[in-house]
């Protein structure tokens, strides 16, 4: 039997710059337009990968177990991206590249001496916005790409060696995501309709592989160094935007780029735990975000959130 106690809370506040690759439109300037949402994409796609914060909060999948444990955990993530040119030259000047959306990721773990079993479902949307200024009076061409996706997915852990101490975790498993990926040509002074959008279904499969260790330096307060290595295996998206005439194979494979690959494979961080009470509260992506900054590109603004609690229940 297990009775309920509020373990571990963990507030994960992440303000990060990120950003993609080249792209084509149909319709309007095709070479102006491809060079500059591309360069845009570009600025996103460079921030995320090369210069990610060293204080950071580990992925949710990244838990601590303890022996006869139940975990509850859930991730939450906003997107708020805005990314316009550096330099003021006329063939880029007024263009803006927006990356929205919101993910939620619920999770539960549970826990033995020496090995661990954790299960995930995720759902959310992630959004693409390319406007530039068109060439009749006052008007301007848009171009947009929405991504609907769900996943389940399943985890080990492999715990060595147990300590009250010192408590080294191996995590190995995957997701399979389900994705619904519409992508516009560009339309000048109007609304887009779905009528305007290609429609790709696909599936991605995830790969991850990870390393943590939680050090208890004093009795209320633990350092967690972690590694990370995952993989989206886009495949099956650039294949599905090859059979779609409307859009350019190009747009998609821009898009992909932005969706599924806007984080190195490779991610670490230093992650730091406060024992308050009942509660256990994890600083590193408050402090990641306090330390970066101004520390960023200035033609990237980054509004993006997240959040994620967690909940232990030991057993008797």
């Amino acid at each position: 039997m297990f009775g309920v106690r509020p373990l571990v809370l963990s507030f994960v506040f992440a303000l990060a710059v990120c950003g993609g690759g080249g792209g084509a439109f149909a319709g309007g300037d095709q070479n102006v337009s491809s060079s500059n949402r591309g360069a845009l994409a570009s600025e996103y796609l460079e921030a995320s990968r090369e210069h990610p914060p060293l204080y950071q909060g580990a992925p949710v999948t990244h838990l601590v177990p303890e022996f006869n444990t139940i975990t509850y955990a859930l991730a939450l993530e906003h997107r708020d991206v805005t990314i316009e040119p550096e330099s003021l030259n006329p063939s880029n000047r007024g263009d803006v590249l927006k990356l929205g959306g919101y993910g939620v990721s619920p999770y539960l773990a549970l826990s033995l001496k020496h090995i661990g079993l954790g299960f995930s479902v995720d759902a959310g949307r992630k959004t693409v916005e390319y406007t530039r200024p068109s060439s009749s009076a006052g008007g301007s061409e848009t171009q947009e790409s929405t991504l609907d996706y769900r996943a389940v997915g399943i985890y080990l852990y492999l715990i060595p060696v147990p300590s009250k101490f010192v408590t080294t975790t191996i995590i190995v498993g995957g997701k399979s995501y389900t994705a619904k990926h519409r992508a516009s040509a560009t339309a000048q002074g109007r609304a887009l309709a779905y009528a305007d959008y290609d429609t790709h279904n696909y599936s991605v499969p995830n790969y991850e592989v990870g390393l943590n260790v939680g050090v208890k330096l004093l009795r209320s307060f633990s350092v967690i160094p972690w590694v990370d290595y995952m993989h989206n295996d886009s495949r099956a998206a650039i294949e599905s935007a090859k059979k779609k005439p409307f859009t350019s194979e190009q747009n998609v494979r821009d898009d992909v780029e932005l969706f599924w690959h806007d984080k190195a494979r490779v991610q670490y961080g230093l992650d730091f735990a406060v024992n308050l009470g009942p509660f256990e509260v994890r600083l590193g992506g408050l402090l990641g975000a306090v330390a970066s900054v101004g520390a960023g590109k200035e033609n990237v603004q980054n509004d993006s959130l997240e959040l994620a609690v967690s909940l232990e229940q030991k057993g008797n």
